[in-house]
């Protein structure tokens, strides 16, 4: 069966209320991902599109119990959600092929996609890049090799006319990660995905709302995650319950404390540096729970490879141990960059 390219005409932004079914698989559609799961053999009778919330808690869940599915063979028509208003799939043709090439300056090699878990693309002849939508290279004429650095088009298209200093940011750390031994393993969303050692990075751009929105977000293996805010004197982390305390580096950039500071009505971090003459300073920064109005000035940013690097630093130390609570976005104001947690 043809997969759909699940767009609305209204151009909805999100899809998270649905479900789509097909002969062989059920796709759950979210605003930055798409999850692809093989159809239990108890749900071969199903195949459209679903309310979500129905499907994955009665469908999904009682789908091992005999009685409720005889009933639900009865009364399907409850749980299936008529949508006349979804296009075909639209291949991704040889030229489109091209084009990222030619704006991404890469060459897209031969070769076969690892294998990852149920992200990101089907099977070994699909990409999927799911923006506000998904797209699906539908077996390419050149499949895309792991080690090529590709770009999703939508987020070059808005790049192209929002920043152009934001892709040439995004393609020197794509070419920084390689030279740093590190390769690219996946791209989806607007995320570009590649590793460095032993982490995970994924480099976000192109939000249709935020055009500029740029961020980061490192993630170790074995389900540890690290979320990183920075600014010129201010390494910012969200450390474990035990309040680790660390030296950075030296002189005016050095942080020597941070501490989660919980108190009745707010949840903020508290960071100790050492200024410019070697003196203890305590900055309040941001509460990660706030809104974009409460955010101050000094968390304004200059994001390059330098910064990567510095990161980079930080978690060299496996008996430190961090605790994210948020990823971080960053909203390109007047050549700086303002970070803040996703909502």
């Amino acid at each position: 069966m043809k997969l759909l390219k699940l767009i609305k005409k209204n151009n909805h932004p999100y899809f998270d209320n649905y479900v789509y079914v097909d002969n062989d698989n059920i796709y759950t559609i979210s605003p930055e991902i798409l999850l692809i799961k093989k159809k239990p053999k108890e749900l071969e009778h199903l195949n459209g599109i679903y309310d979500r919330n129905l499907f994955i808690n009665e469908i999904y869940k009682d789908r091992n119990n005999p009685e409720f599915m005889d009933n639900l063979l009865n009364d399907i028509p409850k749980y299936q959600t008529n949508h006349n208003d979804w296009e075909e799939e639209m291949v991704l043709n040889k030229k489109t092929i091209k084009e990222i090439e030619r704006i991404s300056k890469f060459r897209l090699k031969k070769g076969e996609l690892s294998n990852q878990k149920g992200v990101g693309y089907y099977k070994k002849n699909f990409i999927a890049t799911n923006a506000h939508y998904a797209t699906w290279l539908h077996k390419p004429t050149e499949e895309i090799n792991e080690h090529s650095i590709v770009i999703p088009i939508e987020a070059i298209n808005i790049l192209k006319k929002q920043n152009k200093a934001v892709l040439s940011t995004l393609l020197l750390l794509s070419k920084e990660s390689i030279k740093e031994g590190g390769k690219l393993i996946q791209t989806f969303s607007k995320y570009i995905r590649f590793t460095f050692n032993d982490y995970t990075m994924y480099v976000r751009c192109g939000e249709i709302t935020f055009p500029n929105l740029y961020g980061i977000m490192l993630e170790r293996r074995h389900d540890k995650f690290y979320y990183f805010t920075l600014n010129k004197k201010e390494l910012k982390n969200y450390v474990d319950k035990v309040h680790k305390v660390r030296k950075i580096t030296k002189g005016e950039n050095s942080i020597i404390e941070f501490k989660e500071v919980i108190e009745s009505d707010s949840t903020y971090i508290s960071c100790s540096y050492l200024d410019e003459n070697d003196n203890i300073k305590t900055s309040k920064l941001f509460n990660p729970y706030s809104i974009i109005n409460n955010i101050k000035k000094d968390i304004y940013v200059n994001f390059d490879v330098v910064l990567l690097k510095l990161i980079l630093e930080t978690i060299k130390d496996e008996n430190v141990t961090f605790k994210g609570v948020a990823p971080i976005r960053a909203h390109y104001i007047n050549d700086k960059y303002l970070l803040m947690p996703m909502r």
